[in-house]
């Protein structure tokens, strides 16, 4: 998997799938939903094409033909700079997908415990949630569309918008 970060490509590893992957188990009676497309400005198509590419190239998301869940992209504007975010509306999935009753620990707690040995790891916090892959039975369930583009794409890692990330 790669990263680009500022303007240079990166070799970024994952974790290892028999360590951990991220699934979507769906609640009895709910179905795929397909969420009608969304107009935006086309003012900025080009920034979100622009951010769509990245995310290729970085190997998050991959192109997607038959899909039986779609979301929509929601573009936000950073706050710090002119670039833009591309969020995805996982709200419809979300619905679907029952709620992890096992929360992660504190991270104080994970701190204090870590303290005094000679080695500590962390996942890299500017790759988000990136370095967790989706079940692969499970990836399907990530697909979107984007303006600009024609086809749909999935998330291959575990993206921001997800239940229990």
């Amino acid at each position: 998997m790669l990263i680009a970060l500022h303007g240079i490509i990166l070799k970024m590893p994952g974790l290892s799938r028999e360590l951990v992957e991220h699934r979507l188990p769906i609640k009895p009676g709910f179905r795929p939903y397909k969420q009608p497309a969304r107009h935006f400005n086309p003012d900025i198509y080009d920034r979100i094409k622009e951010e769509i590419n990245r995310l290729l190239k970085a190997g998050f998301i991959r192109p997607y033909r038959y899909a039986e869940w779609i979301a929509n992209i929601v573009p936000v504007e950073k706050k710090d700079s002119c670039k833009l975010r591309v969020c995805i509306d996982f709200r419809d999935l979300n619905r679907a997908t029952p709620k992890d009753e096992y929360p992660m620990p504190m991270a104080d707690v994970l701190i204090d415990c870590a303290s005094g040995h000679p080695i500590i790891s962390f996942l890299d916090g500017n790759a988000d949630y990136n370095q967790i892959f989706m079940a692969e039975e499970d990836i399907y369930k990530t697909s979107f569309r984007s303006p600009g583009f024609l086809g749909l794409f999935e998330c291959v890692v575990m993206t921001f918008g997800l239940k229990n990330t």
